[in-house]
């Protein structure tokens, strides 16, 4: 085991399981990236949509300032801005059953069908943003992508270095503990998540209302997300290859 593996080991397993529950901010998604400030949880898609609409004129704010002297080339960041927004918009997605690119993605075990959720997206340079909603709650999720060569257990000790140490890691083999593939930072209200993800190439990262994702299971009765029946059918030997 490498140096660096044995640090964010030791980093992750230093949790006090008896320490009192922090404030919610202490899991706040801005610490990640400063396009989460004020977050909107328990929102509807109307509010995010604004919301993301402001996130948008900031990140197109230095271009806008450059161009203000230049009517042409103003007008084409405004339509692109607008064009941006309007894939925003059409974004939403109810998942009622369809046949969706969703259920075969990396996001395909965090919803389910006829359970009135659905889902907005936000793409990010190469990763995406994923918003979920559930019916009577609002937006109770938020997951990004990170596209990123780097090993998960040096992602993770970046993690650490911003919200302390998790609650609960889970590896692949239990029994090493050298390879890390999930941990979760809980505080009561907010649920923090990572989890490596090399069947698709890619690390999550989400964040979640801690009582919905209690409830959520209930919320779906009998439905299950996409990526259950994916499992059943896979091979056990190919899975193993997925985790490594």
């Amino acid at each position: 085991m490498n140096t660096v593996l044995i640090l964010t080991t030791t980093i992750l397993l230093s949790v006090n399981p008896k320490a009192p529950v922090d404030q919610s901010s202490s899991l706040n998604p801005e610490k990640y990236s400063a396009r989460f400030k004020a977050l909107p949880l328990a929102a509807g898609p109307k509010s995010l949509t604004t919301y993301l609409g402001k996130i948008t004129a900031t990140q197109y704010k230095t271009r806008m300032d450059q161009t203000v002297n230049d009517p042409h080339a103003y007008d084409r960041i405004q339509a692109e801005i607008a064009l941006r927004m309007q894939a925003i918009r059409d974004s939403l997605i109810h998942f009622k059953g369809q046949n969706t690119g969703y259920n075969v993605s990396v996001v395909n075990d965090e919803f389910a069908h006829n359970s009135g959720e659905s889902m907005m997206v936000m793409p990010i340079l190469k990763a995406h943003d994923y918003f979920f909603f559930v019916k009577g709650r609002g937006l109770w999720k938020v997951v990004t992508t990170s596209v990123s060569r780097q090993r998960f257990a040096v992602f993770l000790l970046g993690l650490t270095q911003i919200y302390g140490a998790a609650t609960t890691v889970e590896y692949a083999d239990p029994d090493t503990r050298e390879t890390p593939i999930r941990a979760t930072w809980d505080n009561g209200k907010l649920r923090l998540e990572a989890r490596t993800r090399p069947d698709y190439g890619a690390i999550t990262v989400s964040w979640a209302l801690a009582q919905v994702s209690d409830q959520i299971s209930k919320l779906r009765g009998s439905n299950k997300p996409p990526a259950a029946g994916i499992s059943d059918e896979l091979d056990p030997a190919i899975l193993d290859i997925m985790r490594d």
